[in-house]
């Protein structure tokens, strides 16, 4: 009896006794220090459950982490592409399938019939994808022109390449071909060709190739207005840029090129009437320029005036030191090779005596070694 007295006790004051608060369980939590449970409390915590920590404890705080960031996918061009190659092999399967019916044997009776029927789906299917992918290759934001990549420009301005082009940025991309680019490019005057090439999905690359001018034509004027019915006559200029390649490409312009040898002498009627003629004059001429040029005479005497004589020979008013010593130069028929070499070591033995020749005849057919000089 009196053992049970000093236990109830024992149990009593230990409620009370300020050492032995700290095994107290605070909020139904063992206490970390003794191991002691309060009352009420399971002894014994399911597997695998999170141990919980007091408030108060660093690894009981809330951390807020942002989202894992969820790719956005491929680009708009790229998803664009998928799905026009999905369209395309779709139907692709679709066509192939009614292909197989259509060349299967049916029964006799109503397969004529059959076979319209089936031929007409076929027809209708492909229009109707057809123009489904057509319509979204046209209209698609993806396909409007970003980037125009242009190269080989000298004399043509950008902006007049590209109306002449008709291409601008944000049209879209397909709405003309890189072959009617280019055959709207080689209708402009100055460009001999050009390189079209479309990069999908959004641009444009061209590379152009210009006429290089080597001359410039003088057609004679007409006659009094009202006595001359050439029908050439009304036109407002002259002067016409003559290409590297023989070819009368354009009217000379304010901002064209004017410090150009000129060829003269050539009529209007022949020029309107006889345009084989005057493409051959047009070839002989320039051939007689890149010969000047080979025998070195170009740097010593620049070459001014290319006439053409009556006869279809031809003579040359060729500059000195200033623009008022011009030598005339009758050449007469082709070739002119050998007549340059004689008309050089004219103007060389002319140079030593400090002398200025004012007329060199090269024309003697007869007596090609001959030249007939005057000298000023």
């Amino acid at each position: 009896m009196a053992r049970e007295s000093s236990a109830s006790s024992r149990r009593a004051m230990g409620g009370l006794d300020p050492h032995r608060s700290s095994e107290r369980r605070i909020g139904g939590h063992r206490n970390s220090s003794t191991g002691v449970r309060a009352p009420g409390a399971s002894r014994k915590e399911p597997a695998g459950s999170p141990r919980k920590e007091p408030p108060s404890s660093p690894r009981n705080r809330r951390v807020v982490r942002a989202p894992p960031r969820v790719p956005s996918g491929p680009p708009l061009p790229q998803r664009t592409w998928e799905l026009l190659l999905r369209l395309a092999a779709a139907a692709r399967g679709f066509l192939i399938g009614l292909s197989a019916l259509l060349t299967r044997r049916l029964p006799a009776g109503p397969s004529l019939a059959v076979r319209v029927v089936l031929i007409a789906v076929t027809l209708a299917s492909a229009v109707l994808v057809g123009h489904f992918v057509k319509r979204h290759l046209t209209t698609a934001a993806a396909f409007a022109i970003d980037t125009i990549d242009v190269k080989g420009l000298v004399r043509v301005d950008r902006a007049e390449l590209l109306a002449s082009a008709g291409i601008k940025l944000g049209s879209n991309v397909f709405a003309l071909s890189p072959d009617e680019v280019r055959a709207r490019l080689r209708a402009h005057p100055w460009i001999i060709d050009a390189q079209v090439t479309r990069t999908l999905p959004s641009g444009f690359a061209l590379t152009i190739k210009e006429r290089e001018p080597v001359a410039i034509m003088l057609v004679d004027t007409c006659g009094p207005p009202g006595r001359d019915d050439d029908p050439v006559c009304d036109e407002p200029s002259l002067l016409y840029l003559i290409s590297a390649d023989a070819k009368m490409f354009k009217r000379v312009g304010v901002k064209d090129p004017v410090d150009l040898p000129i060829i003269t002498g050539i009529t209007r009627k022949r020029y309107s009437e006889d345009p084989e003629q005057r493409e051959r004059i047009l070839r002989d001429a320039l051939a007689l320029l890149a010969e000047y040029r080979a025998e070195g005479l170009w740097d010593r005497s620049p070459l001014q005036e290319i006439h053409l004589e009556p006869n279809d020979g031809f003579s040359l008013y060729v500059r000195g030191d200033d623009l008022t010593n011009v030598t005339y130069v009758r050449l007469g028929m082709p070739p002119f090779a050998a007549k340059f070499r004689r008309m050089k070591r004219v103007f060389e033995r002319l140079a030593k005596e400090e002398a200025r020749a004012e007329h060199v005849y090269l024309d003697n057919e007869k007596h090609p070694d001959r030249v007939a000089v005057r000298v000023r």
